[in-house]
């Protein structure tokens, strides 16, 4: 048997699929082993064995080499071992796996090469199956490493599996080797640029307020650092001031100027009002009360001329006396009220003018007079208050000297009236000056209101009580012949008021009548009766031989011929009975026909 080399890595599946290409082809010079002979680095596979037994053809079968990637650690075997991983097989005939070397790794079985740990990873041992990340605070710059390098001082490593260490940014420092993260600064001290291992103090003038400065700040203006390493410049005391950044003392406010408060850059004059004699002042003393300041920095108070008046202290100017007061005076802290009756209309009076009269002053300090308002007035001048109009007058306007009488037709009942009331519609004012309107007597009517006389009820209607605004219309079936009446006639017998407010009553035409009085149409005569004349109470039998078939007519009907009407009132006419005639109208009965002659007769 021969040992033939498997020329290239193949799962023993496909090697039984192409048995006829890997068995016995030629042995030549190989060497031959007996049945189950294969030395270590090489196998037989029992299944491909058994097969080609049966076979006359090929004899006898090879032992095959290990692959790459897998070995045969001793003789007589029929299957070969894949590498485990942390170790590779990189040749043909394998009788061993080699381990990874530290560096490497090899992560997958059957590997045929091992693999260098790359940058930010390393492998400390051999034969291993994966390589690590570095640490923070460390860092692996090559491949292939076997340990991690410490972060030098002033750089650091934030996480694992870096292959660098980055530099501590300006404002951060590391002091030692190895570090995950940068210290910052604190408050006092600064960090100039990168990669540093140590902070330093701020100088004096100079402070850094928070942690991680690169840089100190410069004290503010109104502000100072005496001393270096601060966290905080300190505020100048009140009195005392800064104009430039960076101070290390603050500057005394001169006199005539001062500091109010702490912390600033500059002094301030006095205001107007205001004075200081002494530096390094933090307040400006106030002028009195009646006197003032004009301008700044000033060391002493003037007096207030006459007419004005300053009520408070520290006042830069004098007030003026306002409308409404006066002042008589200098030096005065405050102004005097105008009296009642009297105003100021300007500032800076010295004196009070007298309400003219129409108008009024009813409180102290009034810087106008007022009008009377409408219903009132004032006849003098100097008056508190204004005269109420009496009833019967009125004052239209404000302003008024004067009341003035109400108009007829018009009324006042209550004092201070703007305007006079007119007499309501059903009554009326006659004369002026009046304080009531009268009612209008009956048959008498005030339609509009503010009349001075009522009017008479016109024909066709009447008032019936007095105070009305309005005649009443006369009912359908009376009437008013004449104006200014209190009731209506009710229409005689055989006459008619159809309409209201009717001045007259109609005769009841022919075919009619009336039989009572106050009716509003006239009734028709009944048939049989009859009615011939205008203006009749009552209706009229038709006479026997005539008669009425309808009603409202004005004759009776004569009866026919061959008819007859036997007694009066009646309302048809009957026709003559069988035997009976009768050849003349307007008869009351029928005439018995003669007896027609017989034949005996007439021979």
């Amino acid at each position: 048997m021969t040992i033939k080399p498997s020329g290239r890595t193949r799962p023993l599946r496909s090697l039984r699929r192409s048995a006829l290409s890997i068995a016995i082809v030629t042995a030549l010079s190989q060497p031959v082993w007996a049945r189950g002979d294969c030395p270590a680095g090489a196998f037989d596979e029992e299944i491909l064995r058994d097969r080609y037994q049966q076979s006359a053809v090929f004899a006898p079968l090879d032992c095959i080499l290990a692959q790459p990637g897998f070995y045969v650690p001793s003789a007589g075997q029929s299957r070969q071992l894949p590498a485990a991983p942390g170790y590779y097989v990189s040749t043909s005939g394998a009788i061993s796996q080699t381990p990874a070397d530290p560096g490497h790794f090899v992560s997958m079985p059957a590997a045929t090469t091992q693999t260098e740990a790359p940058p930010g990873r390393f492998v400390a041992q051999e034969a291993q199956s994966a390589a690590q990340d570095c640490s923070v605070g460390r860092f692996a710059p090559a491949s292939g490493l076997t340990r991690c390098d410490d972060a030098l001082p002033g750089r650091f490593v934030a996480q694992t599996g870096q292959s660098a260490a980055l530099e501590c940014a300006a404002g951060r420092f590391a002091a030692a080797s190895g570090q995950s993260a940068c210290d910052e600064a604190l408050p006092g001290r600064f960090v100039p640029g990168p990669g540093q291992t140590t902070a330093q103090d701020c100088t004096v003038g100079r402070f850094a307020a928070s942690a991680g400065q690169s840089v100190c700040d410069l004290a503010p203006p109104g502000r100072f650092v005496a001393l270096p390493g601060q966290a905080q410049p300190e505020d100048c005391a009140p009195g005392r001031f800064s104009a430039a950044a960076a101070q290390s003392a603050c500057d005394a406010a001169l006199p005539g100027r001062f500091v109010p408060q702490p912390g600033q850059s500059a002094a301030q004059d006095c205001a107007p009002g205001r004075f200081t004699a002494a530096s390094g002042q933090s307040a400006c003393i106030l002028a009195e009360p009646g006197r003032f300041i004009p301008e700044p920095g000033q060391t002493v108070a003037q007096d207030c001329a006459v007419g004005r008046f300053a009520a408070s202290a520290g006042q830069s100017s004098c007030d003026l006396a306002p409308p409404g007061r006066f002042v008589a005076l200098t030096g005065q802290v405050a102004a005097q009220a105008c009296q009642i009756g009297s105003f100021a209309a300007n500032a800076g009076q010295s004196a009070c003018d007298l309400a003219p009269p129409g108008r009024f002053v009813a409180q102290l300090g009034q810087s106008s007079a007022l009008d009377c308002t409408p219903g009132r007035f004032t006849a003098q001048s100097g008056q508190s208050s204004c005269n109420s109009a009496e009833p019967g007058r009125f004052v239209a306007q404000s302003g008024q000297s004067f009341a003035q009488d109400c108009a007829p037709g018009r009324f006042t009942a209550n004092f201070a009236q703007s305007a006079c009331e007119e007499a309501l519609p059903g009554r009326f004012v006659p004369q002026p000056g009046q304080t009531t309107a009268q009612n209008c007597a009956v048959g008498r009517f005030a339609a509009n209101s503010g009349q001075s006389s009522c009017d008479l009820a016109p024909p066709g209607r009447f008032v019936a009580a007095m105070g009305q605004s309005q005649a009443t219309l006369c009912s359908i079936g009376s009437f008013q012949a004449s104006s200014g009446q209190s009731r209506c006639n009710a229409a005689p017998p055989g006459r008619f008021v159809a309409l209201t407010g009717q001045s007259s009553a109609q005769a009841c035409e022919v075919g009619r009548f009336a039989a009572a009085s106050g009716q509003s149409r006239c009734d028709a005569a009944p048939p049989g009766r009859f009615v011939a004349q205008l203006g009749q109470t009552t209706a009229f039998d038709c006479a026997a031989g005539r008669y009425a078939p309808e009603s409202a007519m004005s004759e009776c009907l004569l009866a026919d011929v061959d008819h007859f009407v036997p007694v009066p009132g009646q309302s048809s006419q009957t026709p003559c009975a069988p035997g009976f005639f009768q050849p003349q109208p307007g008869q009351t009965e029928c005439i018995a026909e003669p007896p027609r002659p017989t034949q005996n007769e007439g021979s």
